[in-house]
């Protein structure tokens, strides 16, 4: 299986409520995924990459010393399929004799223990040409947002709510309602369940 080596970029909330968006990118190269995953995964995967201490260990950090205690190391993972709007992951393990094992397992899962085992990420070269996107275009996006007006009524003021993100949107949206503002999150309701429909996502 041809393959390449992606690193984390980017963890943020997703379009889909209670879900969030890994960003994988080819270690030497531009190519990118947008991988969903479960704000449990997420909150694990953040907790690693901050260097931040629980005061009981977690499931991957248990499974981690499970694995070491045996002498089976994780040699690495591998997305490896996209079908139907899912992404798919290999785990390949080795054992004190060089014997190795594959098992299927979620990326969110795969890419937790990747890290606790400082294992390196792949993804297969059939995912990247099926689904990768430029990840300078997505930085690109990431900044013209955050220099974009910051409250809904700048947004109605300035009358550019279509240049705005649906995540942006999302946060705009609450801002309306806390504010009792009806008027405004009755127009950026209106304009979130338009780019939901168009992407294909349901409020």
């Amino acid at each position: 299986m041809d393959r390449v080596e992606m690193v984390v970029r980017d963890i943020s909330p997703s379009r889909m409520d209670l879900f969030y968006d890994i960003l994988l990118v080819e270690k030497e190269g531009s190519r990118a995924l947008n991988i969903p995953i479960g704000e449990h995964e997420a909150n694990n995967m953040a907790l690693f990459m901050d260097d931040i201490l629980t005061p009981r260990p977690m499931t991957y950090d248990t499974f981690q010393s499970i694995l070491e205690s045996f002498n089976i190391e994780l040699v690495e993972i591998v997305i490896n399929r996209f079908l139907d709007g899912n992404y798919f992951a290999l785990a390949i393990f080795s054992d004190q004799n060089k014997q190795t094992k594959t098992i299927d397992i979620r990326p969110s899962d795969a890419i937790n223990m990747a890290f606790r085992a400082n294992a390196p990420i792949f993804a297969s070269e059939q995912v990247l040409k099926d689904v990768s996107f430029n990840s300078d275009d997505y930085f690109n996006e990431q900044i013209s947002q955050e220099d974009a007006p910051c409250s809904s009524a700048d947004i109605l003021s300035n009358n550019n709510i279509e240049a705005f993100g649906i995540n942006m949107l999302k946060d705009l949206l609450k801002d309306a309602i806390a504010k009792e503002d009806y008027d405004t999150a009755s127009i950026l309701r209106d304009r979130i369940k338009e780019i939901s429909s168009t992407q294909g996502f349901e409020c």
